[in-house]
């Protein structure tokens, strides 16, 4: 018996002006990764023994020995998946393990897709951090600039006698002009 599962590597939703990523190729590199994780001795081990693989061979031989068996009955496939609404094409990894129980053989590629799940939320959240930070650093940045020519403006305005209550003015919208900008900006994307 066959049991086998497909799982898609949607792209990220952040816009492409935000941060750049090269999804296709970052993609078929976690691909890649992935299949060397759940083709690795120790995933084999591990599966051998939580699933009580090959009960009658165990008694000759060790798990590590039935670790090349259990890599044998895993396909893991990399196909070109579908085409995504941007018109790219959504990378896509096919999971199949034959064994002669049908139960024990869903339960292996289900555990070995929440695998693939629990990684690949490793990976997003990591990645999720990388782009706060970004994002952080140029808002920090933005807003700093946006001071600085508050600041300037203040002394020009000083320089050519403008009251107090018209800087405070002008700063307020300065300010909401660049909260205004920030907001268009995010529900564009």
């Amino acid at each position: 018996f066959v049991s086998q599962a497909t799982v898609r590597f949607l792209p990220p939703q952040v816009a492409g002006r935000f941060v750049n990523p090269n999804f296709s190729m970052e993609a078929n590199q976690r691909l890649f990764a992935l299949s060397q994780l759940l083709n690795s001795r120790l995933t084999a081990t591990k599966m051998i023994q939580a699933h009580d693989l090959y009960p009658e061979r165990r008694q000759f031989q060790t798990v590590e020995d039935l670790t090349g068996r259990f890599q044998n009955s895993l396909l893991i496939q990399q196909i070109g998946g579908e085409s995504a609404h941007n018109g790219q094409t959504v990378p896509t990894l096919r999971l199949a393990f034959s064994y002669s129980d049908p139960e024990k053989a869903r339960k292996v590629v289900q555990k070995l897709i929440e695998q693939v799940y629990e990684e690949n939320r490793k990976y997003r959240g990591d990645q999720s951090l990388g782009t706060t930070e970004f994002l952080t650093e140029q808002l920090q940045a933005s807003e700093d600039r946006v001071l600085e020519a508050e600041q300037r403006l203040g002394e020009i305005q000083e320089s050519v006698g403008t009251t107090v209550s018209q800087t405070r003015l002008g700063q307020n919208t300065s300010r909401s002009y660049v909260v205004d900008s920030r907001l268009r900006d995010l529900r564009h994307d």
